[in-house]
């Protein structure tokens, strides 16, 4: 069910606007080389960042969904979406938000929705037993590994920017 929703939602945000849908792409995708990138250089830096106290619960989550997964890299992940949302939206005027939209605010809801798209499809692979989702992209897990933030994040981003806009727009 979430698969075909998800996907109807990228198809609605690509028939919307090609600008918005290229938008849509690389920050989701800038999310998920940020959290790899940040989580591989990091992770030496902060190897006992699971025995904080502050971060016990997610590392615990972490291990349960994804173990591979570590905490440099939700947050790198999380952070450097944010970031490129906003160079990209002031860098680039045709990747516009609505006006009452903090390019900074929907980068972090974005990056957050791009974990829990992640971690989603990764709980359903453990309860599955299967390690990844498909053969077509191999060592990245199947192709719908590679599109699970995007599921989750594209029906956030349609109705909370893409309608929104789009209903100005007509206004």
């Amino acid at each position: 069910m979430y698969i075909s929703h998800g996907y109807k939602h990228l198809l609605l945000i690509a028939h919307a606007s090609f600008p918005q849908a290229v938008f849509f792409s690389l920050v989701v995708w800038n999310f998920d080389t940020a959290s790899l990138l940040t989580g591989k250089t990091f992770k030496h830096l902060f190897p006992d960042s699971s025995a904080h106290f502050l971060f016990k619960p997610l590392r615990s989550f972490l291990d349960i969904t994804s173990p591979n997964k570590t905490v440099p890299g939700v947050f790198g992940g999380i952070f450097f979406g944010a970031v490129l949302t906003s160079v990209i939206l002031s860098s680039f005027p045709y990747f516009a938000l609505p006006s009452d939209s903090s390019p900074y605010t929907t980068g972090l809801i974005m990056g957050v929705l791009s974990l829990f798209g992640d971690l989603f499809q990764s709980g359903l692979k453990r309860l599955a037993g299967v390690k990844d989702s498909g053969s077509f992209f191999p060592g990245h897990g199947g192709a719908l590994d590679r599109m699970d933030s995007m599921l989750f994040t594209s029906i956030w981003f349609y109705h909370a920017i893409v309608k929104i806009q789009n209903t100005a727009l007509e206004n």
